[in-house]
């Protein structure tokens, strides 16, 4: 007889790290999947998992004022008991002193407008707006800050997050690497295009990728994904007609165009860890990415791909793009293969087992 668990996520916009990982973790155990807001319901529907969706902005007029106040009382409200309870992103443990069983949380990273993107996040704002914002973030710090104490076992995505958790929080972590389904993504040829796959936002440098293909008019470039910055990038890539953007793409699709490009290129900064390269390797492809954050957890440089230096210029990615020849790609497409199934569902819920079964009772004997 399996125990009773309950997993409590942030929010479902879209199928992202944190998603995958709820999602793998629902159907290995039966636990169902409890979120703020579920805007992915095709997603849910597909891999035949029971979610619940608690309606935070729907219900509370702070919605109006704001959303992160609207999730947090949310969640603060939320009481269950469970043999174990899973909380999965930065607002859902806030509901962790209401709940009785054996807690735990998986952190894809502690919450950056709280610490390092905090002064970055402040000074975009007014004078009295930043008043009132210090104000919100010190609540939201110290509701945080004790949710965190609340659990019986600390789970982080990558080594960086947990050095993370070390340095903002003062307490330390197991890790447990998220899970990719590798065994969906298939070498499938070799045609000559380099695919982005990064979410069109700020932190994940796409321009600088934009940039250095514009000064490759002989290189082909595909970006799929969408993201508030799509409009900026688009206009920036103007008038290279080497440069292709194709949106958000369905799962089939993006296998395809991952099993037929010559390589990826994703060079976010301080990734809190990175599932693109994983698939990426999983299809034999190489990664051009950045020696910073997750990245320097999954990609060897000159064996699965190609790490950039810190803070990278377009100038360190033409010379990568133009070194990776169709060649030496494919020289890589053994060492990627392999290095891909470290990271596989697989090794994630074994290792998962093992943490948080093996930590108590009720799993000594279940598993």
């Amino acid at each position: 007889m399996a125990p009773e668990g309950v997993i409590l996520h942030d929010f479902f916009r879209g199928i992202d790290g944190g998603g995958r990982v709820v999602a793998t973790l629902s159907k290995a155990f039966g636990w169902p999947i409890v979120a703020g807001e579920i805007e992915d319901e095709k997603f849910l529907n597909q891999e035949e998992i029971k979610a619940f969706s608690l309606k935070c902005l729907r219900r509370s007029l702070l919605s109006r004022f704001s959303q992160t106040l609207a999730y947090i009382n949310c969640f603060r409200k939320f009481s269950w008991a469970r043999d174990f309870i899973v909380f999965s992103g930065q607002l859902a443990p806030l509901a962790a002193k209401k709940t009785q069983g054996h807690k735990i949380l998986y952190c894809h990273t502690p919450p950056r407008i709280l610490y390092d993107a905090r002064e970055e996040t402040l000074a975009q704002l007014s004078f009295p707006g930043r008043a009132l914002f210090r104000l919100l973030l010190f609540w939201y710090r110290s509701l945080y800050e004790k949710a965190l104490r609340e659990m019986d076992v600390l789970i982080a995505n990558s080594q960086n997050v947990r050095r993370r958790l070390q340095k903002y929080v003062a307490l330390d972590a197991e890790v447990i690497y998220p899970p990719v389904k590798v065994e969906k993504f298939k070498w499938i040829s070799q045609e000559p295009f380099f695919l982005s796959t990064a979410r069109l936002a700020p932190l994940k440098r796409v321009d600088i990728v934009i940039e250095a293909f514009k000064r490759m008019p002989h290189k082909h470039l595909v970006v799929v994904s969408g993201g508030p910055e799509e409009g900026r990038l688009k206009a920036l890539a103007a008038g290279a007609p080497n440069i292709q953007f194709l949106g958000w793409v369905s799962d089939r699709e993006l296998c395809d165009l991952l099993g037929k490009c010559l390589a990826t290129v994703y060079i976010p900064k301080d990734e809190d860890f990175g599932l693109s390269p994983i698939e990426s390797m999983a299809a034999g492809k190489p990664v051009i990415g950045v020696a910073e954050g997750g990245l320097l957890e999954t990609v060897i440089h000159r064996e699965t791909g190609i790490l950039l230096p810190s803070n990278p210029s377009p100038e360190d990615l033409i010379r990568a793009v133009e070194f990776l020849t169709p060649t030496r790609a494919l020289e890589m497409k053994e060492a990627c293969e392999r290095r891909a199934t470290l990271f596989s569902e697989e090794n994630f819920i074994e290792r998962f087992k093992e943490l948080v079964f093996g930590s108590t009772s009720i799993g000594s004997w279940l598993w």
